[in-house]
């Protein structure tokens, strides 16, 4: 008689930026564990590499309205929403320690994922949830798309117009880069700020000031 085909059991702690992910094998051995983020490229690569395990049993997930997870379920994964008291009583029950950590936490639901997996339910095709999913997914997709077009407007004009403060900012998708061009449009404007306005903006948006040796 054949030996049971091995199977992997996934954790993954997600986060706004990146996601900790722990994989287990049948035995509970940890075989790999890394950190994902959360971008389009981050998210690919992330499938890609659960999909290399060829045998993956189940991805548990304390959420099931993230955009991670449908990344998952369209890469053919099967995932296991867990809810977020059931994972606290399972990192509760791993450690005396119960502080959160990501990647303590990803571990926990792997295990929790691999001694339970027969008496949780995954997501299924037809499940509301999945098409509330989708849909919200698809908003988030247009209103990155939407911030994309609106930051290359804003730096190409920019880039005509006030071509030095495009160094002052790494990220003009945040608001504080945005306020600034506002409070300063030229650097006219900036150079005729008396200090009391420019430390105010600087104080108001949390920007400390380093000096330049």
């Amino acid at each position: 008689m054949a030996s049971a085909e091995r199977r992997y059991w996934v954790g993954l702690d997600w986060g706004d930026t990146a996601h900790a992910v722990c994989i287990l094998d049948d035995a509970g051995k940890e075989v790999e564990s890394f950190e994902a983020a959360h971008t389009a490229t981050g998210l690919e690569d992330l499938a890609a590499r659960l999909r290399r395990w060829n045998s993956v049993g189940g991805v548990a997930v304390e959420t099931t309205r993230h955009r991670v997870v449908q990344k998952l379920i369209d890469a053919g994964l099967i995932v296991y929403p867990i809810n977020p008291k059931l994972s606290r009583n399972w990192r509760e029950g791993e450690s005396v320690n119960a502080v959160k950590d990501d990647v303590r936490d990803a571990f926990v639901l792997a295990e929790g994922l691999r001694q339970r997996h027969d008496r949780l339910r995954p997501f299924r095709p037809d499940d509301p949830v999945l098409r509330e999913l989708r849909l919200l997914c698809a908003d988030e997709s247009r209103l990155i798309a939407d911030r994309t077009a609106l930051v290359n407007r804003l730096k190409a004009t920019l880039k005509e117009y006030y071509p030095e403060a495009l160094s002052w900012f790494d990220e003009w998708a945040k608001p504080t880069a945005w306020d600034f061009v506002l409070a300063f449009p030229t650097s006219e404007s900036l150079a005729g700020a008396g200090r009391k306005k420019l430390y105010g903006f600087l104080k108001a948006h949390h920007i400390g000031l380093h000096p330049v040796w």
